[in-house]
């Protein structure tokens, strides 16, 4: 039996950066959400694609109007007591001074990615994106690999779909950010690795 369905009481989220440091945890991809450890499966070889041609358009546009950087690779970030969120690419406008090697950072990123997986269900999306906003994120793009579109949502406004040809931006945000949507998906191909 793994030591995620081996819990038996609702853990802070000091507890559980203590759990994931144990060794036998080391390798285990899981969030925190209402004080549960949950079980997330790896992702798929196009997802962290996605993510990473996302976090490169980011990379290109704080050259040109820095300050500001992305993370990527869940790295977690506390959205609610007893709650932490491992976001797809997390995008910040500020310098990395302050980053943190250990622990959760105190930054709020000003955008969210996330890449919708096969698995996931609209209703565990949606919830994902109210916990962001909630937290003070003031724009979350869902992601949906298998469309070809982006979802962005922001909070008090109506939810804004980008698909095709769309270009899609980050204002007011990220002032003169714009990307091709078809540039954040690997080229369509069965073969594609």
């Amino acid at each position: 039996m793994s030591a995620i369905t081996t819990q038996t009481r609702k853990m802070t989220v000091a507890e559980y950066l203590a759990w994931g440091e144990r060794p036998e945890n080391a390798e285990l991809r899981t969030e925190l959400v209402d004080g549960e450890v949950i079980d997330m499966p790896s992702a798929a070889d196009g997802h962290g694609t996605i993510c990473y041609l996302i976090a490169g358009h980011f990379f290109v546009y704080f050259l040109a109007h820095p300050p500001g950087y992305a993370r990527t690779n869940d790295s977690g970030f506390v959205v609610a007591p007893n709650t932490v969120r491992g976001p797809d690419v997390a995008v910040f406008k500020q310098e990395m001074k302050g980053v943190v090697l250990s622990g959760y950072g105190k930054r709020t990123p000003l955008l969210i990615a996330e890449v919708a997986s096969p698995s996931d269900r609209m209703t565990q999306l949606h919830k994902r994106v109210r916990q962001y906003q909630t937290a003070g994120v003031s724009v979350v793009w869902v992601v949906q690999p298998e469309d070809r579109a982006v979802l962005v949502h922001r909070k008090g406004k109506s939810v804004e779909l980008f698909e095709g040809d769309a270009v899609l931006t980050a204002e007011p945000e990220f002032p003169g950010f714009s990307c091709r949507l078809a540039d954040l998906f690997p080229p369509p191909s069965d073969e594609w690795p």
